[in-house]
Order: C-alpha cells, then sequence, then structure tokens
C-alpha cells in the first residue's frame, strides 16, 4: 500500500512524541493509526474539515472532527473514553492516549503543507457525540511555516538520535 509509512518514518514520528512506558502493543497499535490516518481518504477528509470554513468563527473545523468517529470505529479497543467511573490513572492515560493521536494528526498534515493555527483560538470543539474528540486543533495551507516545522522535526529526530548512541 501506498499510504503505508515506513519504519524509518514511523519510528521517527513515535520519538517525537516522547512515547515513556510505551509496551510493545502501544507501539504496534499507533503504528496501524498512523497508517490508517495516511491513507489519502483520511488525509482529504481531514484537509477538507480544516478548508471548510465555519462562518460564525471565521475558521475552518477541528481535523479530528473529521476522522474520530472513523479511528474509534476502526479501533474499538482503544482509550477513548474519558467519562464514568474510572480511577485517575486510567484518566490520564486516556488524555496521554487522545494527545498522541492529534500528535500523529499535525505530523500528517504537516506532510501535506497543514500547520495548526497558533493565534490564542486554535482549538475548534468538536460536537458529534460518536466522536471520542470534544476539541481539536485547526489547521492551515502554509508551505513555508510547514517547511520550519519539518525541519525543526528533523533536527529533533537527529538530536534523539546522537544522544541514543
Amino acid at each position: 500500500m501506498i499510504y503505508e509509512s515506513t519504519d524509518e518514518e514511523f519510528l521517527d514520528m513515535l520519538g517525537s512524541l516522547n512515547p515513556t512506558g510505551f509496551t510493545k502493543l502501544d507501539t504496534i497499535l499507533v503504528k496501524r493509526i498512523y497508517d490508517f490516518l495516511l491513507k489519502p481518504k483520511h488525509v482529504g477528509a481531514m484537509i477538507h474539515a480544516s478548508e471548510d470554513v465555519d462562518p460564525s468563527t471565521g475558521k475552518g473545523r477541528p481535523a479530528l472532527e473529521a476522522v474520530g468517529a472513523k479511528l474509534k470505529e476502526k479501533f474499538p479497543d482503544c482509550h477513548w473514553e474519558s467519562a464514568g467511573l474510572l480511577s485517575e490513572d486510567e484518566v490520564k492515560k486516556v488524555k496521554n492516549f487522545q494527545t498522541r493521536i492529534g500528535q500523529i494528526v499535525k505530523r500528517v498534515l504537516l506532510q501535506y503543507d497543514y500547520v495548526d493555527i497558533k493565534d490564542g483560538a486554535e482549538r475548534g470543539r468538536i460536537n458529534d457525540l460518536n466522536n471520542p474528540f470534544r476539541s481539536g486543533a485547526v489547521y492551515h495551507y502554509h508551505q513555508g511555516e510547514a517547511k520550519k516545522e519539518r525541519d525543526k522535526h528533523a533536527e529533533m529526530v537527529k538530536k534523539q538520535k546522537e544522544e541514543g548512541k
């Protein structure tokens, strides 16, 4: 499949997520989610959401609005919900997992020159009850800024590899 990540691309991305405490199963699951989000139809949906401007805010919708329910359907055994009678540790695990998914979305969209809006109102609400995310970053196309972000990421990965030796 064209849209699957190479192991090196995935490990670079995973390293940028700082996955302390990741088990091998978590790593496999995150790779499956990453490859799922790399599919052209999901990238297209996230980009479309970003470009679909809400007249009340003048901004696009969160990228996670387009794929959150699909992720929950495809990966039902993940840590999606923090509602209910969960311990504090379980709630943290859900929030950390959702943060990692947001970081993966950011990495995927960066490859298409979309960067998150950083104007203080960068998060948009998600009102779909089937979507496990309640808010998410809003992205816009910006080739120059995306190149800076990719260069920064490459430098961070390079530094991590040097420190690991």
